[in-house]
């Protein structure tokens, strides 16, 4: 099976130190395996996706020497060919066969609804909002679900009470994060997936969902990392201050980016990518001395 691995930041704001972290540690597996990377937008968010977000993406791989053997090779051609709403067909593709397997159910509660649920799913499970705005939901198992991780071993999901990992179909009538991201990784037969430990839960449902779907590709491996943390709490694009982006503007280096994650993992004398390169094994889960941006 050809080794396939992907980076898909969404263009809500400008890339972080975090996701450039996630940048590399993808990159240096990609050339220690031998695997073809796929650079994909998850751009489907039409309420934050912007242009300017999508063309950092650009500059700020160019700008850490990290290629792509796969995707958009500049903003025209992914907006010709790339952008996510291209695809909206194939996602609605899945949802009809999801409601055809009955897997689906249509439900209008908010998120305060379900604090005070104690089912395992709504009261819309049983009623019809066909011609009122409402969510389309999986119909939960009863049972908790394993993820098999690759550098964390099992990782349990409970979907013991209505989650908002289960809307498949917004209130918008677009398709949400969990299913497009599945499936534009099936469709382009992403074989390994590097992503943060915030990200847990969605693997989890991720994988219970392919479960459900019908044969289309082999489901990816998943490894999670640590996350970069700013004051102990998890970075976000709304930090403006340790955005690659504001990095740039104020004389920043690449080389620094690299020293600094080289020291997170331990490594002194790191200047670049093939520097980590070199010396990193991404067999198992990157060791981390300390986590935070300095």
């Amino acid at each position: 099976m050809e080794l396939r691995i992907r980076f898909a930041p969404t263009p809500s704001g400008y890339l972080h130190v975090g996701n450039a972290f996630n940048a590399i540690l993808i990159k240096v597996w990609a050339v220690q395996h031998n695997a073809k990377l796929l650079l994909r937008i998850d751009d489907l968010d039409h309420l934050r996706s912007r242009i300017e977000f999508v063309e950092d993406i650009f500059e700020t791989l160019h700008w850490l020497n990290i290629d792509w053997d796969e995707g958009p090779s500049n903003i025209t051609e992914f907006y010709k060919h790339w952008s996510q709403p291209l695809r909206l067909a194939r996602y609605q593709q899945i949802l009809d066969y999801l409601q055809n397997e009955h897997r689906l159910y249509a439900c209008q509660c908010s998120r305060s609804s379900f604090k005070t649920t104690t089912s395992a799913v709504c009261a819309c499970h049983t009623t019809s909002h066909v011609n009122s705005p409402h969510t389309l939901r999986l119909i939960p198992t009863p049972k908790t679900f394993e993820l098999q991780d690759e550098w964390n071993n099992r990782h349990e999901l409970k979907l013991d009470k209505v989650s908002s990992l289960t809307i498949l179909q917004k209130m918008d009538r677009l398709p949400s994060y969990q299913l497009t991201s599945l499936i534009d990784d099936l469709d382009f037969r992403v074989s390994h997936v590097i992503r943060g430990q915030d990200l847990l839960e969605s693997s989890a449902f991720q994988s219970l969902l392919f479960t459900h779907l019908p044969p289309i590709s082999q489901l990816p491996k998943w490894m999670h990392h640590e996350l970069i943390l700013k004051q102990n709490k998890k970075i976000s694009k709304s930090n403006g201050d340790i955005s690659i982006h504001h990095l740039r503007s104020q004389g920043e280096t690449a080389q620094r980016i690299y020293s600094w994650v080289g020291n997170m993992l331990g490594y002194r004398s790191i200047h670049s990518l093939a520097d980590l390169t070199s010396v990193l094994d991404l067999t198992q889960k990157p060791l981390m001395g300390f986590n935070y941006w300095v």
